[in-house]
């Protein structure tokens, strides 16, 4: 091989080099925007009535989900086929009636509020590579705002 030739292939390794420090600051980007929302919509140092009552309506509908879940293996798999499986579908339709109802009236209120279309404005600005530096920069000013351990911990999990 000629001497052109290793200053080639080292100019790729280069640029190989390059591109995967490009790769990794868009990643770390990325998790910084992810973190920026964590802090923004669950953070413990600004509580509001409307975060406790997402969280309640999250919880409740999550619940609803994992005992209808529990239930119906509990009904399968513990008590058998011989079970009366009108018990197990009445209750699971209730159970998953009460969580659709949960959900829509959920959904509803996020889009007649006007996140629904703020949060596609942002997926879509940055997909395109906005707003990475200006998350970047209340990431950290929200993090010099939780100045105690107990918020840096539940920032970091």
């Amino acid at each position: 091989m000629t001497e052109s030739g290793k200053c080639e292939s080292r100019l790729i390794m280069e640029e190989d080099k390059t591109v995967t420090h490009d790769k990794l600051i868009t990643y770390v980007d990325k998790l910084t925007w992810i973190m920026h929302i964590i802090c923004i919509w669950f953070s413990p140092t600004s509580p509001t009535w409307r975060r406790a009552v997402n969280f309640a309506v999250c919880s409740a509908s999550l619940s609803l989900g994992f005992y209808g879940m529990c239930f119906e293996m509990y009904m399968i798999y513990k008590r058998g086929i011989t079970t009366d499986v009108t018990t197990s579908t009445t209750l699971c339709a209730i159970i998953w009636t009460a969580q659709a109802i949960i959900s829509g009236v959920f959904m509803i209120q996020w889009q007649l509020s006007g996140r629904f279309f703020q949060y596609l404005c942002e997926t879509v600005a940055y997909q395109k590579g906005k707003y990475i530096k200006k998350s970047r920069d209340k990431l950290k000013s929200e993090l010099f705002r939780c100045q105690s351990s107990c918020c840096l911990i539940y920032l970091v999990l």
